[in-house]
């Protein structure tokens, strides 16, 4: 699948295992979907500590450079339309979205966070997007 799957958390965690625990936002996302990370390295703003093809991506930045993006819309995103083998994503919509309101309430605004992007196609928790029309991923 032509997407990623974004974990944002305060620790920098070893596996997917550990990221899906300790994240307090998290949402999958479509092609282009991982264009922010990078629009924030390009403008120092957020720092690569390991690119490896998203087997997962490795970033860090501080909260107040994270925490307006994820609140200002964490639903949408300026992707790619993709139509794949056995599924649609309109390169709109995340989908998966999870936000831990509370957590994100205590985090100040120099505080470290650690982001990953990992390739969809290697993450086990699977697609989990509605059907619509019979076709998975469609969102119109």
């Amino acid at each position: 699948m032509l997407a990623w799957q974004i974990y944002i958390s305060t620790e920098k965690n070893i596996n997917e295992d550990a990221s899906i625990a300790a994240s307090f936002a998290s949402w999958a996302t479509g092609l282009g979907g991982d264009q922010w990370i990078k629009d924030l390295v390009k403008a120092n703003n957020a720092q690569i500590l390991k690119e490896s093809c998203g087997y997962p991506n490795y970033y860090t930045a501080k909260a107040k450079y994270i925490i307006p993006l994820i609140i200002k819309d964490l639903t949408q995103y300026n992707g790619f339309f993709v139509i794949g083998e056995d599924y649609v994503l309109n390169g709109k919509k995340n989908w998966d979205i999870k936000l831990e309101k509370t957590k994100l309430a205590t985090i100040t605004p120099n505080k470290l966070l650690y982001i990953e992007t990992w390739d969809r196609a290697i993450v086990q928790s699977g697609y989990s997007q509605p059907l619509v029309n019979g076709i998975q991923g469609l969102a119109l």
